[in-house]
């Protein structure tokens, strides 16, 4: 059984883990990249260079790279492409092929903070105080309904881009109004002109515990179980180090939003606790940057993803970690100089 992980950039440990799952039954991990400098073709069986993904022949080209490799299982690990995979499962699943993504509605509501902020409401669960526009805010700082610091981010955010922290009046407008106009020379300039209006979303910052939380559909999207750990510190907007934990509360609200939206795989929550309360301040349907500290303690959802592609029931432990395991991230260098295994014919 072959894999693709498409858009896989560096994420190297991925491949990894894929390839470890694949040793019962054989196969190989093939990724995608727009980029021949990409550090995952050092990792990669093979890594296709495709055209970008707002190209109009890239999934014609990802369709003819599952024909010709024999691809079973397609993961993507990128925030922008996932909900355009998810307009196009059907056509890959027409031919044999599982990409491991919802349906667009719900990629859609993932995507958008705002949406997912009214969803969580519906759902009885703790979200920021949120508003959308200058106006709204200012509004209800006049009427001492939020307070500063606030948090600044684009509606549609992805990799922190764009998340500012403003102390006052003074730099909430300017950080407001030069978000809007940085947010079209960026690569979410495209999915903002959905509502340009409200495309940049204030929030109240809150302070409490950082929790990281990996929530895990089967492939029929039947909720199976909530994976936590607490984040100890961040780097660059990715978790820097991480720990392990058991918290029953924030399990709970992995099982209410699994459960709710019957998504399939995976979706990653951070969660903020303040005092009792748990509030969900972001959401991915992906894996997250933080996954590896979950699997490095014990739990493997991409063997699970692996069995049920098979029809086969993965063993429990896949979703069991080790509780109270300290770890922490460091980075590696790769030779990119190494293009033997890089195939630039789907270009």
């Amino acid at each position: 059984m072959n894999i693709l992980l498409t858009s896989a950039g560096r994420r190297n440990y991925l491949v990894k883990y894929f390839r470890k799952a694949l040793k019962d039954y054989g196969g190989k991990i093939y990724c995608t990249d727009a980029s021949t400098d990409a550090p995952i073709i050092q990792e990669a069986d093979k890594t296709f260079i495709v055209p970008r993904v707002d190209n109009p022949t890239y999934f014609d080209a990802l369709l003819k790279i599952c024909e010709d490799y024999e691809i079973k299982i397609v993961f993507s690990l990128n925030d922008i492409e996932i909900p355009l995979l998810a307009k196009q499962r059907e056509r890959f699943l027409e031919k044999g092929v599982i990409p491991v993504v919802s349906q667009y509605e719900i990629i859609d509501l993932c995507r958008d903070k705002f949406k997912y902020n009214n969803m969580l409401k519906q759902c009885n669960l703790n979200t920021p105080k949120t508003y959308s526009t200058l106006e709204s805010v200012q509004e209800a700082l006049n009427n001492n309904q939020i307070g500063f610091p606030l948090i600044i981010k684009p509606r549609w955010g992805t990799a922190s881009i764009g998340v500012e922290v403003v102390y006052d009046e003074y730099e909430l407008e300017l950080a407001f109004r030069f978000l809007k106009r940085k947010l079209a020379r960026t690569i979410l300039s495209e999915v903002s002109k959905q509502d340009f209006e409200h495309s940049i979303l204030i929030q109240e910052k809150l302070e409490g515990a950082h929790y990281s939380v990996d929530i895990i559909n089967d492939l029929n999207g039947r909720y199976v179980t909530t994976l936590v750990k607490e984040v100890i510190s961040m780097r660059a907007g990715d978790i820097d180090k991480a720990k392990t934990v058991e918290n029953l509360k924030i399990a709970e609200i992995g099982r209410k939003i699994g459960q709710h939206l019957n998504h399939i795989g995976i979706i990653n929550l951070d969660v903020i606790c303040k005092g009792s309360e748990g509030y969900v301040i972001d959401m991915n349907a992906r894996f997250g940057g933080g996954y590896a500290f979950t699997h490095e303690a014990g739990a493997n959802i991409p063997q699970a993803f692996i069995d049920w592609a098979q029809d086969k029931t993965p063993n429990p432990s896949c979703f069991i970690t080790k509780k109270n395991i300290k770890l922490g991230r460091y980075e590696e260098i790769v030779d990119l100089n190494n293009l033997d295994r890089v195939d630039s014919k789907y270009i």
